[in-house]
């Protein structure tokens, strides 16, 4: 089971539309995007020509699920921007958690009770369980700065995608 939460700063669209998480239009797709996506024009006209894709809203961040659809994982080589992501395919139980390959947008991930919790801030997963424990060692060491470890036991970034 996968559950995707959104809490909205509505910049490019400014309608329901744009509300968070998106769907595919077979309702199979889910995704959820914090940040922005750079030459969404230019993705949305070529994929209503190419593909007869036909978008719901004006967001930046809809161009994620018909991309996906589109070119499978490698939808990622596509995306310009400062952006974090996860997309779920309850179909092919595909779930992908991805950010922009300079790592501007963080995406924190931690387990708790044997579940995977993602969240864009490390206090996005207190309320999902998380029980914060200072890591004295990764800060000893600045791993938080060097690796994927937080100051945090236990919590982990995502690697910028390349």
């Amino acid at each position: 089971m996968a559950v995707l939460g959104h809490v909205r700063l509505a910049i490019n669209d400014l309608s329901p539309d744009g509300e968070q998480p998106f769907h595919s239009p077979d309702g199979h797709i889910h995704a959820i995007v914090n940040g922005e996506l750079y030459q969404d024009d230019e993705h949305r006209q070529k994929l209503s020509e190419q593909a007869g894709w036909s978008f719901k809203g004006k967001s930046d961040c809809e161009i994620v699920i018909a991309l996906y659809q589109i070119y499978g994982v490698s939808f990622l080589r596509h995306l310009r921007g400062e952006f974090a992501l996860c997309l779920y395919d309850s179909r092919s139980k595909t779930f992908i958690c991805a950010r922009d390959r300079y790592g501007i947008k963080p995406l924190f991930f931690s387990e708790v009770d044997g579940s995977l919790i993602i969240g864009a801030e490390i206090k996005a997963l207190g309320p999902l369980g998380l029980e914060p424990e200072w890591d004295v060692q990764s800060i000893a060491d600045k791993g938080y700065a060097h690796d994927q470890r937080t100051i945090f036991k236990g919590v982990h970034k995502v690697s910028p995608s390349m």
